[in-house]
């Protein structure tokens, strides 16, 4: 490895850092990490100080603030409920001027406007996001260095010792409470590191695969020759980066490159092992920017993303990967361009193979039903059910079950949420739902498994004798209704009380209402709402199995004591407006979801959210909408998800940059 090489290592290392801000919940505590001047000088932070106190302390009961479609509120409204009703009077800790910064996001702007049947995020054209060039994943970058070597030879990824240096590079995903992303700025010196030696060993294959040297394309075959000449190592870095950094490169821009890698010096392998990982080191490679197309608005900083560029944005979108070598040939023609042929070309990216991973990856991130499982239960509550392997069972059902739902059902939102068909392969899984297994055809499961809400990967939150309605309502709140509040406080209670005698015969419901629910307590004024949701689904076990009474144990003796009968009774809130819906059991509240202006909502923000690697702001509130109003449909009948994504990938939003 040269001098060049090293300097190139230390560069990129540097320019992949990156760093995070810890959010802060009072306005005293944000005012210590916020110069005083920008607080009482700028209505903006002002607005955001608000935005944050009332997530943390209000959004349990009255809703995400983002979500609202009117504003409410006033500092003398809010103080006279704080003293008088008693589910708010956990909140007497907050200032006079905490009441005033919530007041004032209350009374803000509306962040939701209606049109017809349609609730919408309120957006302004003028004011988006500015684009983030993002590093490749770890999954991600694997692909494309293997898809720059195999092209010299298919099959040199197969190589041992390129294999365990892949295996070795850190995985980027980022785990919260129920849902796990990829995450594109995670970086640190153990990922550069990793990702520079399988690059280097990826180099040394390439430089010794003399084999493949006369076909590599665009080259009239000279890297076949003894000796590379200077005019055929730019033909070969012009075609190397114009692969590596998925964009079309002019020849002065290809050969200025080569000028800063060739050396005469160099033996043959050398000078390819050289020029291969000084261009898979780039920032150009392991980092996607879409910046190369003609100026749209100078004033706002915005350019097109060109025809190459494009194709590759969209196939990282929906395939997972750079876009296939027929699709950027059909790019160069100026072929995408018309609507019809990009329609045809989407619909093949998102049904190979790829794209079916992509749609599981979309899902498994938005919904979160792919985290790892404890699922050790105790064998008295099992009664003898083999468990083998069922944590996988689980999440190949909801696999299969969105991407045969969205590819070829076209399913709407409302058919995710009354859909009961399943693939369920094993015996474990089969004897939950009360099938039989088939790992070769799908099946209609029994009524109450409506909607993925009611499969097992979802009700299994907690492997004991009872279930947690608070992490199930959570889950709803959290990944299908976009309703995030913040985590409980340091003191709040972390088990309800256990049952230790015939005379303590009570539901887990009512163990949760005693300890969550009790007027003037703390917990009472976000657990009214987040316990609604799972309690709906308590005509579930902790296992996911359907019951209409609950087994009550002891579990320090295991011992069964008897049984009561379960309630799954709620008032859940559902809408933007507040209202709340009365439901049953975990069947209504799926049905009641299909038709959630609030849940619509929140899939929007999961795919904008899937293709910029970053939490939702106002700022991608009108990209948002793009898909929104496919969702919604007409009045008769909601739109297909499918079509909702050809929607985003086709909106001009998609196809621009701004820097």
């Amino acid at each position: 490895m040269s001098e060049k090489t090293l300097i190139l290592y230390v560069i990129v290392f540097s320019f992949l850092m990156t760093s995070c801000f810890e959010n802060k919940y009072s306005a005293i505590e944000l005012a210590s990490v916020v110069p005083q001047e920008i607080i009482s000088g700028e209505i903006e932070t002002e607005l955001a100080l608000g935005t944050k106190l009332y997530m943390q302390n209000c959004s349990g009961c009255h809703g995400d603030l983002s979500l609202m479609t009117k504003a409410k509120g006033s500092v003398a409204l809010i103080t006279n409920a704080i003293n008088n009703v008693n589910e708010m009077k956990s909140l007497k800790f907050l200032s006079p001027r905490d009441i005033e910064l919530i007041a004032m996001a209350l009374n803000g702007p509306s962040q939701t406007i209606v049109q017809g049947e349609k609730t919408l995020y309120a957006c302004d054209a003028n004011s988006v996001r500015k684009n983030t060039s993002f590093k490749l994943t770890s999954r991600e970058f694997k692909i494309a260095l293997a898809s720059l070597m195999n092209e010299f030879g298919s099959t040199l990824s197969n190589d041992s010792e390129y294999k365990n240096l892949t295996d070795i590079i850190p995985s980027d995903m980022s785990e919260g409470q129920y849902s796990s992303k990829e995450n594109s700025f995670l970086m640190n010196s153990e990922i550069v590191g990793t990702y520079f030696n399988a690059t280097y060993r990826a180099g040394v294959l390439v430089s010794t695969a003399t084999a493949g040297f006369a076909n590599y394309p665009n080259t009239n075959g000279c890297l076949a020759q003894t000796t590379i000449t200077q005019a055929c190592h730019q033909l070969f870095v012009k075609e190397l980066a114009q692969k590596a950094f998925r964009r079309d490169l002019s020849t002065t821009v290809a050969n200025t490159l080569a000028g800063t890698i060739y050396s005469a010096q160099f033996t043959k392998t050398d000078l390819i092992l050289e020029t291969f990982v000084t261009i898979a080191s780039y920032p150009d490679f392991i980092y996607k920017t879409f910046d190369r197309g003609p100026d749209l608005s100078l004033a706002q900083k915005t350019v097109s993303i060109n025809n190459v560029e494009f194709a590759h944005k969209l196939s990282f979108l929906l395939t997972g990967q750079q876009a296939p070598q027929a699709l950027v040939a059909l790019a160069r023609t100026g072929a995408l361009a018309n609507e019809a042929t990009l329609k045809v070309e989407i619909d093949k990216l998102v049904r190979s193979s790829t794209g079916q991973s992509a749609i599981r990856r979309l899902f498994r991130e938005s919904y979160g039903y792919d985290l790892n499982f404890d699922l050790s239960y105790p064998s008295l509550f099992v009664n003898g059910m083999t468990l083998t392997d069922i944590d996988t069972s689980m999440v190949v059902e909801l696999d299969h079950f969105f991407v045969n739902e969205i590819l070829n059902k076209k399913a709407t939102f409302q058919d995710l949420m009354t859909s009961r068909e399943s693939l369920v392969d094993k015996s474990g899984l089969a004897n939950i739902y009360g099938v039989t297994a088939n790992s070769n055809a799908t099946q209609i499961l029994p009524p109450e498994r409506n909607g993925f809400i009611n499969r097992a990967a979802v009700l299994t939150k907690k492997s004991d004798y009872y279930t947690s309605p608070i992490k199930r309502g959570r889950y709803i709140m959290d990944n299908v209704l976009c309703d995030t509040i913040g985590d409980p406080p340091a003191d709040a209670p972390t088990a309800v009380p256990e049952v230790q005698n015939l005379t303590q015969l009570l539901s887990t419901r009512s163990r949760y209402e005693n300890l969550t629910q009790k007027s003037g307590t703390t917990c009472i004024a976000c657990h009214t709402q987040i316990n609604a949701y799972g309690f709906a689904q308590e005509n579930f076990d902790s296992l996911g199995r359907k019951r209409s009474t609950e087994n009550i144990y002891n579990t320090s003796t295991h011992q069964l004591l008897g049984q009561v009968p379960v309630n799954s009774q709620a008032q859940v809130k559902l809408n933007i407006n507040g209202e709340t819906t009365y439901v049953t059991d975990g069947s209504s509240l799926a049905y009641a979801l299909g038709s959630s202006n609030m849940a619509l909502m929140c899939l929007g923000r999961h795919l904008k959210s899937f293709d910029i690697r970053q939490p939702v702001t106002k700022l991608d509130y009108c990209h948002i909408n793009e898909s929104l109003n496919v969702l919604y449909g007409n009045q008769s009948k909601q739109g297909s998800i499918y079509d909702a994504i050809v929607a985003y990938v086709l909106s001009n939003e998609f196809k621009t940059w701004r820097y």
